[in-house]
């Protein structure tokens, strides 16, 4: 199973996975980006001038930091997980690949830091909320 963001990053991140491993993507709009708000499309030196207090928060780790007057991980996570859980009793006992954005990672796994376009394999209960077991 192949679950992805609809939004088109992870959407067509997806679709390349997908044919590589004989998968068809479905798409989760609750594993979408977190919303940056006022933030979108600015670049970080930008965010800091027009909004240096509320992007230090966010950068600082706040759950309840909303990025843009938007989101806030705490949210995003919620979300995620609603998600995780639905998907995760309807394919108890498979595989399943999710690509999705930094922000829900970072929202559902913040001691988790990847790189760009990273791999990891995690297993359901961090993701769920029920353990941090992260390889």
């Amino acid at each position: 199973m192949l679950i992805a963001s609809d939004l088109a990053r992870s959407a067509e991140t997806a679709e390349i996975i997908g044919r590589q491993l004989g998968l068809r993507p479905r798409y989760e709009p609750a594993l979408r980006e977190l919303d940056a708000g006022r933030w979108a499309g600015l670049e970080r030196s930008e965010i800091a001038r027009r909004d240096g207090a509320a992007l230090a928060r966010f950068d600082g780790g706040d759950p309840d930091a909303r990025a843009g007057g938007r989101e806030c991980r705490r949210e995003v996570a919620l979300r995620a997980r609603r998600a995780l859980r639905a998907i995760h009793a309807s394919h108890r006992g498979s595989r399943v690949a999710l690509v999705t954005h930094d922000g829900v990672v970072s929202a559902l796994l913040p001691e988790l830091k990847l790189g760009s376009a990273e791999w990891r394999v995690v297993d359901a209960a961090a993701l769920l909320g029920t353990a941090r077991a992260v390889s």
